[in-house]
């Protein structure tokens, strides 16, 4: 995987411990291992994303294995993308803590070796590239927003979003001719019981998938399955969703103290594609050496 230089678009080659391009911009690599590629002038926030409560919370309630099923479809979804093949290019866009894009690396790494150096990961919270490049430290990772994608033009076959914001432009900017957009959201019943403790009067999730323009429509899979939740990861649940923050104080603390939460995860797996090159197009780029 090689990253896009945030300040002149040029490819950036790894040089010792800094990321630089051929102009001369360098981007310290952190000891962690991830390189942060947002630029000052383009947070929104001193501190943008999800903060160090949420991302522990998120790690700490997924590694209990709650979402499994969803976790091993997407592998499933990856190795069937793929095809087996060693320069397969995959960036999850908004990886959060790295808990999707480094189990899938795990696996596809057990499957075809080659194949983990072009699996990568971006947030933009700092504090999830630094969990996300210390746990799984065969991934790439990148502080970057995902409405400036830090990769080439046409470079990636696959990308990847899981309840994270997602750009056209910028998938479409991206993704290779016939690559493949995959992204997760919410069903309409999803936490459904949850919801119920923050808002008086809870409405199902919009179940209606995006048109993309510049990709074909999705060709949808839905997953649902019973959750039932216990001690202190009522809590962490509570804590890892926007939930939490809509929440007040009172509601807050009495979501805390439970200590048994049935509910349901739901889930839309929504698989798009990019137009493929017909023959002409794939004739002219040749001609033009590409």
């Amino acid at each position: 995987m090689y990253w896009r230089c945030p300040v002149c678009a040029e490819r950036l080659e790894l040089v010792g411990k800094s990321w630089r391009c051929a102009n001369r911009h360098g981007f310290d690599q952190a000891r962690e291992g991830y390189v942060n590629l947002l630029l000052g002038h383009r947070r929104n926030s001193q501190a943008p994303g999800d903060n160090r409560m949420m991302l522990q919370s998120r790690r700490a309630f997924l590694e209990q294995g709650h979402y499994q099923p969803l976790l091993d479809r997407l592998i499933d979804c990856c190795h069937d993308l793929s095809d087996g093949r060693a320069d397969f290019t995959c960036l999850d866009a908004g990886c959060g803590e790295g808990y999707y894009t480094g189990h899938i690396a795990e696996a596809l790494r057990e499957r075809n070796p080659s194949m983990a150096s072009s699996l990568a990961g971006i947030d933009i919270s700092r504090d999830a590239a630094r969990m996300a490049a210390r746990r799984y430290p065969a991934l790439h990772i990148a502080v970057a927003s995902s409405a400036e994608l830090p990769v080439e033009d046409h470079r990636l076959d696959l990308i990847l979003r899981v309840f994270a914001p997602g750009y056209v432009t910028e998938v479409t900017r991206a993704l290779r001719p016939g690559g493949h957009y995959l992204t997760v959201t919410p069903a309409a019943m999803h936490l459904y019981e949850l919801r119920e403790k923050v808002y008086d009067t809870p409405r199902p999730h919009d179940e209606t998938p995006d048109t993309l323009p510049g990709l074909e429509p999705p060709r949808r899979e839905s997953l649902s399955f019973p959750l039932r939740v216990l001690g202190e990861d009522v809590a962490r649940l509570f804590e890892m969703t926007p939930y939490y923050w809509r929440a007040d104080r009172e509601k807050q603390a009495e979501i805390a103290r439970m200590t048994r939460l049935d509910t349901h995860a739901a889930f839309h797996i929504d698989l798009y594609q990019a137009p493929r090159l017909r023959h002409s197009e794939r004739d002219s780029r040749r001609g033009c050496g590409r």
